[in-house]
């Protein structure tokens, strides 16, 4: 979809700081622990004295205009809903989202049976949950509900 890019700034995976949540497997415990996830999308609004929280805005799936706050998207789950500002439809994420959590799940209890070496079975799980981050931030979109 295009956006009016002089009134938002576009941050997707191009932008350094999404590309930083990509890289730093220390947020992948915001992200699954927390349940704070970012978007593949996010407009900030380029002009105004609000907070950035209250400048970010990401598409909603109903009408792909920016009516769902950054801020109400993070603390969505598979059972949370909200509704978008503009079209007052539903919105969520979809509920086989909780299946990304499998990945670290398994590199938990796998890497010690794995791996005599705790280093290694340390890598291995802190690998495994970046595996799970990854696909959480890359197939976990914003749905109609």
């Amino acid at each position: 979809m295009n956006y009016d890019k002089t009134k938002y700034k576009i941050w997707n995976w191009k932008s350094p700081v999404i590309l930083h949540w990509i890289i730093n497997p220390g947020l992948v415990i915001n992200e699954l622990i927390l349940g704070q996830t970012i978007p593949k999308v996010m407009l900030i609004e380029r002009e105004g004295n609000k907070p950035f929280f209250e400048r970010s805005f990401i598409p909603c799936p109903h009408c792909g205009e920016t009516g769902i706050s950054a801020l109400r998207k993070c603390f969505l789950g598979p059972v949370l809903t909200t509704r978008c500002q503009k079209c007052e439809k539903p919105v969520s994420v979809p509920l086989w989202s909780g299946l990304t959590i499998v990945p670290m799940i398994l590199g938990f209890i796998a890497g010690p049976y794995l791996f005599q070496n705790p280093v290694e079975a340390a890598l291995f799980a802190t690998f495994c949950t970046i595996i799970t981050w990854t696909v959480w931030e890359s197939f976990v979109p914003l749905k109609r509900r």
